[in-house]
């Protein structure tokens, strides 16, 4: 089954960066060998909806293929890369552990096709520096996620960008202003609304709605 891609307009330096992460390590599950991960409806307790299929299956993270890498391009600065540090670790708190997100502590290449379990941040194509999106490739089959590329521009606070960016790779679709940070709206939230953390705690609780095998 060839992947499918999505493109979701969310909002309408330079050097290599390194990034310092203080926080307490989460534990990272080792990836199954054999991971299949489906399921066909989304749960009933969610608040901010979740992007599907066309036949409408709930995108997502497959848990049993190990963590999912958060990436950062070399031409984010020192600041910038800290501040997706603060992001990737809010969604990180939203989500639970079930859904291990680990950011890499230096800038990396851009994706290749055949990567999975990725999620990539860059600073938007200077044709388009104004119009920053998510991209997200995933198996139209299963729904699960294979991998995202966050594209930011300069008309909107980082910080509202990269938590709207982030919550679409994490396959949240548009949710309700206050409630949620993953709107269009330039103004906004700039950390996971309880909307979201319903969302996906529904998705990646104590007990997986897509379970992996």
């Amino acid at each position: 089954m060839r992947p499918a891609v999505a493109i979701v307009f969310v909002l309408c330096g330079c050097g290599r960066s390194d990034v310092v992460d203080d926080a307490p390590p989460i534990a990272a599950p080792a990836p199954i060998t054999t991971c299949a991960s489906t399921c066909t409806t989304s749960p009933a307790s969610i608040d901010t909806p979740m992007q599907t299929t066309d036949d409408g299956k709930p995108l997502h993270w497959a848990t049993c293929a190990g963590c999912v890498r958060v990436s950062f391009d070399a031409t984010l600065s020192p600041s910038e890369a800290l501040t997706l540090l603060a992001a990737v670790k809010d969604w990180q708190r939203a989500a639970g552990e079930r859904l291990c997100l680990k950011l890499d502590q230096k800038s990396s290449a851009g994706l290749i096709s055949s990567e999975e379990q990725r999620i990539h941040v860059a600073r938007a194509s200077t044709q388009s520096p104004a119009v920053p999106v998510t991209t997200v490739t995933f198996d139209a089959k299963t729904a699960r996620l294979k991998q995202a590329l966050v594209e930011f521009g300069d008309s909107v606070p980082l910080d509202r960008q990269l938590v709207a960016g982030l919550g679409r790779a994490l396959g949240l679709a548009t949710g309700q202003d206050m409630v949620s940070a993953v709107t269009s709206r330039p103004e906004g939230l700039t950390t996971p609304g309880r909307a979201d953390l319903a969302s996906l705690r529904a998705m990646y609780g104590t007990t997986p709605w897509c379970t992996g095998r």
